[in-house]
C-alpha cells in the first residue's frame, strides 16, 4: 500500500532534488522533433562570406542579450554541417551531427569528503533545472550533505551536455564549434566499450577522464579545421600584469588539498578550500561560489589546474600524435574499458 497523497507530497516537497529535477525525456522528444523539421526546412548558404555574416549577426544578438535569437536554428544547422564536413575529411560519417543551442541544465556532482572522486550512486550527475538561484543550489547541496555526512555536493553549470540531441550554451560561433564537437565525441563513444564502461562505472574503472580527454582532442581538431575554413584566429586569454594564472593557482590548491586528505585531515582541507575560495574571488571573475571536493571531482576531469597531477590528457594527446588520423585515434581509444586497457594501449605505442 502506497503512502497517503498528503504524505507523498510532503516527502517530495522536502526533497529539493525531486523538486528541481530536469525533465530530460520531455526535452529530447521536443528537440528531436524540432531538429528533424529544421533539417528539412532550413536552407543554408554555401558562400563562406554569407555564412560569416550570419555568424556575426548571431553574435551581435548574443551581445545584446537576445539568447533566443531567430538565427539560432540556422546557426545550429550551419555549425552541424561544418562539423560533419570536417569529420568527413577524416573519414568519419557516423553518428550524424546535430545539436541544440540552449542553456544546459545544471548538474548535481557528488564526491566523498575523504577523497576527491565521483561518488557512485543514483543521485550523482543528476540533471536539475537551469537557472537555479544560489539559494536553490545551496538548498540541494545541504540536503545531500545532511543525508550522508561523508559526502560533498555541488550544483554546477555545464557548457554542453551529450543528450539526444546534445545541447550547448549560447556561445559565439567559434566556441560553439568546440562545445558541439566535444559533445559529438561523447555521442560517438556512447555505444562503444569506452562509453559503456564510463556509464556503468567510469570513476571506479578509470574511463571517465579518458573519455573526457578524448572528446577534448576531437573538439580541438574539429575547431582547427573549421577555424581554417573561416579564417578564425585562436584567441588565448592572458592574465594581466600582476594577475596570477587561474589554472596554476588552482593546481597548487588541488595539490595541497590532496595531501591533507591523504593525511586524513578532512576538516583542515575544507577550511583551506574555503580560505582559498575567498582569495580567488579577490582576484578572478566570475567568483567561485563554492570550492569543495565535489568541485575538484567535476573540474578535475578536464585539462585544468583542478585535475591535479593527472597525466591522462597529456598521454591522450601523445597517443593522438602517434596515430595517423583522427579516425584511427577514435577507433583505438573507443575499445578501452578500464585504466589497465588504457595502459596496455599506451605501451603498444611506446608512450610512458
Amino acid at each position: 500500500m502506497g503512502l497517503p497523497l498528503k504524505l507523498r507530497f510532503w516527502r517530495w516537497h522536502r526533497n529539493p532534488i525531486s523538486r528541481y529535477r530536469f525533465r530530460l525525456f520531455e526535452y529530447e522528444v521536443r528537440s528531436l522533433a524540432r531538429k528533424a523539421k529544421d533539417a528539412l526546412a532550413i536552407v543554408q548558404p554555401e558562400e563562406i562570406q554569407r555564412r560569416k555574416a550570419i555568424f556575426k549577426r548571431y553574435e551581435e544578438d548574443l551581445e545584446e542579450g537576445r539568447f533566443d535569437t531567430p538565427l539560432r536554428p540556422l546557426v545550429e544547422e550551419m555549425v552541424a554541417s561544418d562539423i560533419s564536413e570536417a569529420l568527413g575529411h577524416q573519414g568519419i560519417w557516423f553518428p550524424p551531427v546535430a545539436f541544440c543551442i540552449q542553456v544546459p541544465p545544471t548538474t548535481l556532482i557528488i564526491s566523498a569528503r575523504s577523497k576527491i572522486y565521483h561518488a557512485e550512486g543514483s543521485i550523482n550527475n543528476t540533471l536539475l533545472r537551469w537557472y537555479l538561484s544560489p539559494m536553490e543550489r545551496q538548498e540541494i547541496e545541504e540536503y545531500v550533505e545532511k543525508l550522508d555526512q561523508r559526502l560533498s555536493a555541488l550544483v554546477v553549470d555545464a557548457a554542453g551536455l551529450s543528450t539526444l540531441p546534445p545541447m550547448s550554451a549560447p556561445y559565439p560561433a567559434q566556441k560553439l564549434v568546440k562545445v558541439a564537437g566535444h559533445e559529438w565525441g561523447h555521442i560517438y563513444f556512447w555505444l562503444s566499450p569506452l562509453g559503456i564502461s564510463t556509464s556503468i562505472g567510469g570513476n571506479k574503472n578509470g574511463t571517465l577522464p579518458i573519455n573526457e580527454a578524448a572528446c577534448q582532442v576531437v573538439s580541438e581538431e574539429i575547431s582547427q579545421m573549421i577555424g581554417a575554413k573561416y579564417g578564425w584566429e585562436e584567441v588565448e586569454e592572458e592574465p594581466g600584469e600582476d594577475v596570477p594564472d587561474f589554472d596554476q593557482t588552482m593546481l597548487s590548491i588541488r595539490k595541497k588539498v590532496d595531501k591533507l586528505l591523504e593525511e586524513g585531515k578532512i576538516e583542515e582541507a575544507e577550511a583551506f578550500m574555503e580560505e582559498s575560495r575567498c582569495r580567488l574571488n579577490e582576484v578572478f571573475f566570475p567568483p567561485t561560489r563554492k570550492l569543495n571536493q565535489a568541485y575538484f571531482a567535476f573540474f578535475g576531469n578536464y585539462e585544468l589546474g583542478a585535475s591535479g597531477d593527472d597525466q591522462t590528457p597529456k598521454r591522450i594527446r601523445e597517443l593522438r600524435n602517434k596515430l595517423g588520423s583522427l579516425s584511427d585515434f577514435l577507433k583505438a581509444i573507443r575499445r578501452v574499458t578500464s585504466a589497465e586497457d588504457f595502459e596496455n594501449l599506451l605501451q603498444k605505442y611506446e608512450i610512458d
